[in-house]
């Protein structure tokens, strides 16, 4: 995927001052995110995937049309001077009313990109997924089919029989020292520990074999085939920058891999399940990454009781929470504040969380499983960016 950068400044304006502002623009972006051009110079947009154009200074909407006219993803850059922000609101003005998409960025100054890069590199790992899916015959799922369709990401898939295979042919000091990073993170005891950190095992080992850097699992007839769950797994691959979804949930897949680059940070599935009598959200689920919480612990999975859930506190108290229709035409977000969270009760899955959202939630969720991730203002606009350049 190409990113371009092409910067349009009006010579009125001095090029002495504009050529300080693109600079400053330049600076704030990765090295190995986006190809800048020359003031002026648009010949870039042909080759492009995604077209940056910073309106460095007023008297250059007309230049811009010509670009927004090429057809391409056009993200329009206007700053706090020299009446940036008035061309870019007249191009943006122009390319709806002529049928153009484009989606007008604005800040004060440079040094307020965050949000842009996090959405585009966001997008960018999205679009560059190759996704380890794990099904109870080794065949590549319907869902798996519509995501890849949709996304153009390349699927994989492994049997249980493929899981087992490769987890319990670890050794035991293979498997002591698993354990020992899972310990650094969450208190893991009980008799069953090592077999379902063998699946943890197991998940490592297939994704670096197959080249993954994303891996789902169609969970629940593994639980009852081997009576485990791959809870700790999914936790644990999480918590080290692979996202990794239970219940076969691409939809989830989409937003636990965006949330990296939004947030430094894993998300969490949650069910939402109810509503406290003060009429606030509860969320629960039994996966939960343990660098998104504190006091972690291993407990019996919810529903059946088996080795093991992982239960957690969750640390931040501003969050993000989101999901994206079936059709994956549409997402969905709420910023939420923390009331509690924890093993709060005995009916519900292990890792809960109450947020201050009422019972209009009802009203605009897309669906059931949402992803949480911590909210800052740079992940919120990120999340708008990248949510435009999905369509």
């Amino acid at each position: 995927m190409k990113i371009v950068g092409l910067f349009l400044a009006s010579e009125l304006h001095g090029e002495s001052y504009y050529r300080k502002v693109m600079e400053s623009f330049k600076g704030e972006f990765p090295k190995d995110l986006v190809s800048f051009s020359d003031v002026n110079n648009v010949s870039g947009v042909d080759n492009a995937d995604i077209v940056l154009l910073f309106l460095l200074t007023g008297g250059t909407s007309k230049k811009a049309k010509e670009v927004i006219k090429a057809g391409k993803p056009t993200i329009l850059i206007t700053h706090g001077k020299h009446n940036s922000l008035p061309s870019g609101l007249s191009a943006k003005a122009w390319a709806e009313a002529n049928g153009y998409s484009v989606y007008l960025y604005h800040v004060e100054s440079p040094e307020e990109l965050g949000g842009l890069i996090r959405g585009l590199k966001a997008y960018k790992r999205l679009k560059n997924l190759r996704i380890l899916e794990i099904t109870s015959d080794g065949e590549v799922s319907e869902n798996a089919k519509v995501f890849s369709e949709v996304f153009g990401s390349k699927v994989y898939a492994v049997s249980y029989e493929r899981i087992r295979e490769v987890g319990w042919s670890a050794g035991e000091n293979e498997i002591k020292e698993f354990l020992a990073k899972v310990r650094v993170l969450i208190n893991a005891e009980g008799e069953k520990v090592k077999d379902v950190v063998r699946i943890y095992y197991a998940l490592k080992k297939l994704k670096d074999e197959y080249g993954a850097n994303a891996i789902v699992i169609d969970c629940f007839p593994l639980v009852v085939k081997y009576k485990l769950t791959p809870c700790l797994a999914v936790a644990m691959m999480n918590a080290e920058g692979i996202p990794t979804a239970c219940e076969d949930d691409f939809h989830s897949l989409l937003m636990l891999t965006i949330s990296y680059e939004l947030t430094d940070s894993p998300g969490w599935i949650a069910n939402p399940s109810g509503f406290t009598k003060n009429g606030e959200l509860k969320l629960a689920h039994c996966t939960i990454a343990p660098t998104l919480g504190r006091n972690c612990s291993l407990v019996s999975h919810f529903e059946s009781g088996y080795p093991y859930a992982v239960t957690c506190e969750i640390k931040y108290d501003r969050l993000i929470i989101g999901r994206v229709s079936l059709d994956y035409s549409k997402l969905s977000y709420f910023v939420a504040r923390k009331v509690r969270s924890g093993l709060l009760e005995e009916g519900l899955c292990r890792t809960q969380l109450v947020v201050d959202i009422g019972r209009e939630f009802l009203e605009k969720a897309l669906g059931n499983h949402h992803v949480v991730m911590p909210y800052t203002p740079e992940a919120l606009e990120g999340l708008k960016v990248v949510s435009w350049l999905l369509g």
